[in-house]
């Protein structure tokens, strides 16, 4: 399954790629590592300043601030719908009319899709990128976790914090040696992002170039703990049972970023928020693939 760059609406979409090969993680754990009651302890990063990215400067921001951009999700709505056969072909005898003041739309079957139940649930993922410019997907079986966690990040609702990375990363056409973790299911390169603006597709599109593992609004100040382990293959990025913004479901989710270039998520079997994207962006794009991944 491949995907350039992938999109997923983990929330609205839930998608497997068929036919993969099956495999585990090295040095992964059948058995989640997040602490049964989380430690309130939290370190902002122990790896040394000198490979941490700069926080300070000009943020090249999104594609630009408009609201325009908020129509990509309207298109991979539609788009992914079609593909999935959620959407019915537009009648040709179908007609609308106007009610005095009020537009009245015929609807049959083509003007809304129906919501896509949230299901990627333990199962680990792995992404590898291929000759065309984007990424391989394949299913690697039951979710299967790296250990130790490693350092917890103090993190609030809608924040970042920098991330160093013990090898220089490549992803899509450029090379990175730091990163930002944040707080609401992702991680970013070249800038962090604390907006609180919708988590959808155009966010994840038009914004800078980003690992989405679970991109939701997360508030991680409220309960949970989100970590990080560095090491010299591979660096990874836990959250445990954080909960969404002004709820009481949690998820847990992990990601790891090997130097060779390859990308893990493992998500585990009790996630209970339902709606979330999940994917991979160059960042300040239009374009896109949409890739089942359940």
């Amino acid at each position: 399954m491949r995907c350039t760059p992938c999109v997923r609406g983990a929330a609205r979409i839930v998608l497997f790629a068929a036919g993969v090969a099956a495999g585990s993680p090295d040095s992964a754990a059948a058995q989640n590592p997040c602490p049964a009651t989380p430690s309130p302890t939290t370190v902002r990063n122990a790896i040394p300043p000198s490979r941490l990215p700069v926080e300070g400067g000009k943020r090249s921001g999104f594609i630009d601030d408009g609201a325009r951009w908020g129509v990509l999700d309207s298109i991979w709505n539609h788009r992914s719908a079609v593909e999935r056969g959620l959407l019915r072909p537009v009648s040709a005898t179908g007609s609308n009319e106007d009610r005095g003041e009020i537009a009245v739309l015929r609807d049959e079957g083509d003007l809304f899709r129906a919501s896509n139940i949230y299901d990627l649930r333990d199962v680990t993922l792995r992404f590898a990128a291929n000759d065309d410019g984007g990424y391989d997907v394949t299913y690697l079986g039951a979710a299967a976790w790296r250990s130790p966690l490693g350092d917890a990040l103090t993190l609030d609702d809608d924040d970042s914090a920098p991330l160093a990375l013990s090898f220089d990363f490549p992803f899509y056409a450029a090379t990175h040696d730091g990163a930002f973790v944040n707080s609401d299911g992702n991680i970013t390169f070249e800038e962090g992002d604390s907006a609180s603006t919708a988590r959808g597709v155009s966010r994840l599109l038009s914004g800078p170039p980003r690992v989405a593992l679970f991109l939701a609004d997360l508030d991680p100040s409220v309960g949970g703990t989100v970590h990080s382990q560095s090491g010299a293959d591979a660096v990874t990025v836990t959250w445990c049972d954080v909960p969404g913004f002004e709820s009481q479901s949690t998820t847990t989710v992990q990601v790891s970023l090997l130097s060779t270039g390859v990308i893990e998520m493992t998500f585990d079997p009790d996630v209970g928020l339902g709606e979330a994207i999940v994917g991979l962006s160059p960042g300040r794009t239009t374009a896109f693939e949409s890739v089942d991944l359940s």
